[in-house]
């Protein structure tokens, strides 16, 4: 059970951040794209990077909590 416990956590830390991350670059570019607004691609792309970094930190702050 303890390995089974173990191994969602490590899905936790390495899947759910990426995804998350993921959809809120889609979910900003559709919105940006629907206003008819125009943004950096590179602001984009540091931001996705930003909110990886943060849901990272966050799921291993809970991972760590859960171990």
């Amino acid at each position: 059970m303890t390995f089974v416990k173990r191994g969602f956590i490590v899905l936790l830390v390495l899947v759910i951040p990426p995804l998350l991350a993921t959809l809120m670059y889609g979910v900003t570019r559709y919105a940006i794209t629907a206003t008819n607004h125009a943004i950096d691609p590179l602001v984009l792309t540091l931001a996705w990077y930003a909110e990886l970094a943060a849901f990272i930190f966050v799921a291993i702050l809970e991972a760590r909590d859960r171990w």
